[in-house]
């Protein structure tokens, strides 16, 4: 009996480890570097095809950080950023994805790239107020994305088709710093799929902090509300917009109003 049990065990840690194999894309990062991501779907393999096309800007802005730079990404999904940055300039990254099924995923990156002492995640929400709410979820398949923290409406200002509500606890950024005391970021970037706004105003302890050098913020420009309020705050706090951008793909689709602000001071 010990045997069978023993073979069983073996038999399924090979598996696991062979399952891994047959789902890893590995990125060239540049001559030396390499990033190895764990694709179980077609999703997720989408999205490391095109780490360097989605979002040219974004890969562009994470280039320009200094060596050692303190990095949050909120709405981290996979970590697709969160470990280019680790990668690229030694980041030290706070990769925070509430969906539970991304956050697998996310882990599961680092720990293919052995970044566990560098990349720090966090399955928690950011929002207006501190709370246990619901994560509307229009889809539980990893790499998913339009899921929405106590909201009912996606980034384009619809109603949300969710099929599944994930309980998560979720912070207001000034709380969360005041309870955890954790290291602040050099550079911030917040892609939330609509909550933005909710998120900034909410989050003064951060933005007053003198050495947070930018902010990269996804903002749909058509929901003119939610544009100002976060162009107002961060003005407030002696940031100015630097760019707005999106690639090029998304000019004639339903995102085309959706860019990602990026302000710096």
């Amino acid at each position: 009996m010990n045997r069978k049990i023993k073979t069983l065990s073996n038999d399924e840690t090979n598996i696991e480890e062979l399952s891994v194999n047959i789902f890893k894309k590995r990125v060239k990062v540049n001559h030396t570097k390499f990033i190895d991501f764990f694709c179980p779907n077609e999703m997720t393999s989408a999205r490391v095809n095109t780490i360097f096309s989605k979002e040219p800007e974004t890969i562009e802005w994470i280039d320009s950080f200094e060596n050692n730079s303190v990095f949050w990404d909120i709405g981290a999904n996979i970590g697709l950023y969160s470990l280019y940055a680790a990668l690229v300039n030694n980041s030290k990254v706070f990769a925070f994805e509430p969906a539970a099924s991304n956050y697998f995923c996310l882990c599961k990156n680092i720990e293919l790239n052995k970044l566990d002492k560098q990349v720090f995640p966090l399955c928690v929400s950011f929002s207006d107020s501190t709370k246990i709410a619901p994560l509307n979820m229009i889809s539980t398949e990893y790499g998913s994305s339009q899921n929405e923290f106590d909201y009912k409406k996606n980034d384009l200002g619809k109603n949300l088709d969710f099929m599944f509500q994930q309980s998560c606890i979720g912070f207001t950024i000034n709380d969360f710093i005041k309870i955890y005391n954790p290291s602040l970021p050099n550079h911030l970037k917040i892609d939330v799929d609509g909550i933005e706004s909710s998120i900034i105003k909410e989050s003064n302890a951060l933005l007053s902090y003198e050495n947070l050098y930018d902010v990269s913020v996804e903002i749909n420009e058509n929901d003119e509300d939610s544009c100002k309020i976060i162009t107002n705050i961060m003005k407030e706090f002696g940031f100015s917009l630097k760019q707005k951008k999106h690639a090029a793909i998304f000019d004639h689709t339903q995102h085309s109003s959706v860019f990602n602000f990026l302000f710096s001071r």
